[in-house]
């Protein structure tokens, strides 16, 4: 039975410029694979109609075969679930003429093929401290084997409230966070494959505060708070009554020499 697409020497034939579309990186089980068929013509007068199409599939690792999903008409769509696990699935349409005229078994890569990914990044989060300045580094890696992460995003929750974007699609691995002296952070670094699949790691940081006494004559004159400086004055019964302000840059808004508490 002849083959309507060699038949070039009998008829003159025209394709869509999408034979097929594709979407990429699809993560649901339910793909649409949409085509538009061929319409063979002699000297401007239709001769043979293209009557259906039946979508074939090659699955990871797999050879070429029909999924037994048909359609009618000159276009239409097919819903194909996955079958043979994750990868690259190749697609074709095998037209049929209404003399029953149908195109050859699919070869190589066919028409096209999409990135099949239902797997989420695997993300590890390290936390590190400088406790003296209240700045927290933060480092992450990711494991990904599909689509491909493009960006993260890092949310941050301080002092046990609600997480909060602080960085968003950003491409680097590494970021750093300056807090108060004291706060308890908690950071999550969440990583989105192209597939749509999200992965994601929490880890908490204290921007702890350091404290260090001086003292004369076995009391206690001065107090230094990670940089910040201050001086104690106590009473004839050697316990402390006024803090001032020993740094000459002032004591978080309090100047240099002025009373910070009695």
């Amino acid at each position: 039975m002849p083959n309507p697409l060699q038949e070039a020497g009998l008829f003159r034939f025209k394709r869509s410029s999408a034979v097929t579309r594709f979407n990429e990186c699809l993560r649901q089980r339910g793909e649409r694979v949409l085509f538009r068929q061929v319409r063979h013509e002699q000297g401007g007068v239709l001769v043979r109609r293209l009557v259906g199409a039946t979508l074939w599939a090659r699955a990871p690792g797999g050879a070429w075969a029909s999924t037994g999903l048909t359609q009618t008409g000159t276009s239409g769509a097919f819903d194909y679930a996955p079958t043979g696990g994750e990868g690259t699935y190749y697609f074709a349409t095998v037209a049929t003429d209404n003399a029953g005229n149908a195109q050859p078994t699919p070869s190589e890569n066919g028409d096209g093929g999409t990135l099949y990914d239902v797997t989420p990044p695997v993300v590890s989060l390290t936390v590190q401290r400088a406790l003296r300045s209240g700045v927290v580094t933060l480092t992450w890696a990711v494991t990904e084997t599909g689509s491909g992460v493009p960006g993260y995003n890092v949310d941050v929750s301080v002092g046990g409230g609600a997480f909060a974007p602080w960085r968003s699609n950003i491409t680097q691995t590494s970021a750093v966070y300056t807090g108060e002296r004291g706060q308890v952070c908690l950071f999550r670094v969440t990583a989105v494959d192209r597939a749509n699949n999200a992965g994601s790691a929490e880890a908490t940081a204290r921007a702890e505060t350091v404290r260090k006494y001086s003292a004369a004559a076995g009391r206690r004159v001065a107090m230094r708070e990670n940089s910040v400086v201050y001086y104690l004055h106590g009473d004839h019964l050697g316990s402390t009554s006024l803090v001032t302000c020993g740094s000459a840059g002032g004591c978080n808004g309090t100047p240099y020499q002025d009373v910070v508490s009695r």
